[in-house]
C-alpha cells in the first residue's frame, strides 16, 4: 500500500479519492510517519491528518439525518448514482484547502471533533434554507450550484467570518447561521443581493457560469457584510 500511494499519486491517471482513503488509513496507523523510506511529502500529509478528517466530515454530511448532503456524495468506492451531486475527492479537496488548517476558526472551535461536524451540518442546513429553499431534486444534474464545485468553494470560504461572528455567543445552530445571512443582506451591494436570490444558484443561471476568479469578489463582499453584522452585534 505504501508503494502504491508513493508511486501512483504522482501519476495523472490515479483517482485522488482513492489516495485520500489510503492516506487517511495511514493517519490512523501508529508510527507510519516515522517509516524510514516514507517520502517527506507523504509524511506531512499523513501527520497532518487532513485527509482523515475530511473523509470523516464527508461521511457525516452524507449520512446524517437532516443533512442536505444526505446520500448526495459519491465516494471513491461507489458507482455513480443519479442522486450524486459531487464526488468525495472534490468535497474533501475543498475541505482540506479551505477549512482544515490550524489557523481556521473551524479548527479552533472549543468543541469535540463530532460536535464540530454538527456545526458544519448546521451551517449547510442554513445555506440550503436561505439559498435553495426547495427540496433537492432526485437527479444530481438538476441540483442547485450550491452543491456543486463553485457553491462548495463559495460557502466554505464564508465559514470563517460566520464562525467568528457566532463565536461571540457560542450559538452555532442552523437558525443562528441563517439569521446572520439575513442580517448581512443589509450590508450587501447590488451584485451581492442578486446572489441572495435562490434563482442565482439554479442550474444554467449566473452561478453556473462563474469560476473561482468570478466568485472571489462575491466572497469578499459577503465576508465584509458578515463581519459588519458581527461588529454591530448579531441580534439572536
Amino acid at each position: 500500500m505504501l508503494q502504491f500511494i508513493t508511486v501512483n499519486t504522482k501519476q495523472k491517471a490515479v483517482d485522488q479519492g482513492v489516495a485520500q482513503h489510503i492516506i487517511a488509513r495511514f493517519t490512523q496507523m501508529d508510527g507510519v510517519s516515522q517509516l524510514p523510506h516514507l517520502p517527506e511529502w507523504l509524511g506531512r500529509m499523513v501527520e497532518g491528518g487532513h485527509d482523515d478528517e475530511g473523509l470523516k466530515i464527508a461521511k457525516a454530511l452524507n449520512q446524517a439525518e437532516g443533512s442536505p448532503w444526505n446520500t448526495r456524495i459519491q465516494f471513491a468506492d461507489e458507482d455513480k448514482r443519479p442522486e450524486h451531486v459531487i464526488t468525495q475527492k472534490t468535497l474533501v479537496g475543498r475541505l482540506k484547502n479551505i477549512i482544515l488548517n490550524k489557523n481556521h476558526p473551524y479548527a479552533n472551535l472549543p468543541l469535540t471533533d463530532d460536535k464540530r461536524i454538527v456545526v458544519l451540518i448546521n451551517y449547510w442546513c442554513a445555506v440550503h434554507d436561505v439559498f435553495v429553499g426547495d427540496q433537492l431534486p432526485e437527479s444530481g444534474k438538476a441540483c442547485p450550484i450550491v452543491y456543486k464545485y463553485s457553491g462548495v468553494y463559495f460557502f466554505l470560504s464564508l465559514l470563517a467570518p460566520m464562525l467568528q461572528v457566532l463565536a461571540q455567543r457560542m450559538d452555532f445552530s442552523t437558525e443562528a447561521f441563517a439569521q446572520v445571512f439575513g442580517e448581512a443582506q443589509e450590508h450587501l451591494e447590488s451584485h451581492g443581493m442578486i446572489a441572495m436570490d435562490p434563482e442565482f444558484w439554479k442550474p444554467g443561471n449566473e452561478a453556473a457560469r462563474m469560476n473561482r476568479s468570478g466568485l472571489d469578489p462575491l466572497v469578499s463582499e459577503f465576508a465584509r457584510a458578515i463581519k459588519l453584522v458581527g461588529s454591530q452585534g448579531v441580534t439572536l
